[in-house]
């Protein structure tokens, strides 16, 4: 019998865990109530037959633990499905139901009220204990999940935003860029010419902080993809140099830039 037992828990178990692995949750359908009850079946059944099998008192604790533990991990695992919780806690209810009238109609015989209230209280115990539970923690859950979909919007429109001022920035500096570079092509004073490869290296610059914005909403999609290209460390910072020379020369101050001849060159 207690091969026969484990052998159909055994089998039950291999079956929620296949619906798990296909939909990645146990779902209220029908499949989902089937496998949920059965299981929730041989445990009951197990009790049920410790009970009945005339045992020692300590085989009969262990049958009223078994149904205990086993209510309190229904609880913890199905709280957010009221029809799987109900299938589940169906064959326990009964169990304890059939428990307790049992002791209620024995003590009612002799006569002893006290003692058969007791059974009661344990049912009433269980009803005020686990359904309250229940519902607390399906609404913590619910909290929980619309707070999850609250961020994931939030996360999309702020990805929406980048997107779309990326776009929006991204037209009128290409137009400047495209000036610029014609403008080179004119004749003009060195002078000149400096001032308009600022231009382009500044523009170029604001460009590439648009595709790093971009850059952190892939990150947050799991999208981003990194490509290994090579760089001049000295042309990188020549044109910071340029950037900021001006503004260090009209404060008065001294902005230089010396390079080390092992930094020269092309990287990756």
């Amino acid at each position: 019998a207690l091969i026969a037992w484990l052998a159909v828990y055994l089998a039950i178990t291999l079956a929620e865990r296949a619906i798990i692995n296909r939909r990645g949750y146990l779902g209220s359908d029908a499949a989902g109530i089937a496998v949920t009850f059965a299981l929730s079946l041989v445990h009951a059944a197990a009790a049920m037959a410790l009970l009945n099998s005339g045992a020692d008192t300590g085989a009969r604790f262990f049958a009223i633990a078994l149904v205990g533990f086993s209510a309190v991990n229904i609880l913890l695992r199905l709280y957010a499905s009221p029809r799987l919780f109900l299938a589940a806690m169906a064959p326990h209810a009964a169990v304890i139901g059939w428990a307790s009238w049992e002791l209620f109609a024995r003590h009612l015989s002799n006569g002893d009220w006290l003692k058969a209230l007791t059974p009661v209280a344990i049912v009433l115990t269980y009803v005020v204990l686990l359904l309250p539970a229940r519902v607390r923690l399906a609404d913590a859950w619910n909290r929980l999940v619309a707070a999850k979909g609250a961020a994931e919007a939030a996360s999309r429109a702020k990805s929406d935003f980048l997107a779309t001022m990326s776009h929006e920035i991204r037209t009128p500096l290409n137009g400047i860029l495209g000036m610029a570079q014609a403008m080179q092509r004119d004749d003009l004073q060195p002078a000149q010419k400096e001032r308009l490869r600022v231009i382009r290296r500044s523009g170029e610059t604001l460009l590439s902080l648009l595709n790093d914005a971009l850059d952190f909403s892939q990150i947050e999609a799991g999208k981003l993809r990194l490509e290994p290209t090579e760089f001049d460390m000295e042309h990188l910072t020549r044109g910071a140099v340029a950037t900021f020379g001006p503004l260090a020369a009209a404060k008065g101050l001294a902005f230089d830039f010396t390079i080390d001849d092992a930094a020269k060159g092309r990287f990756r």
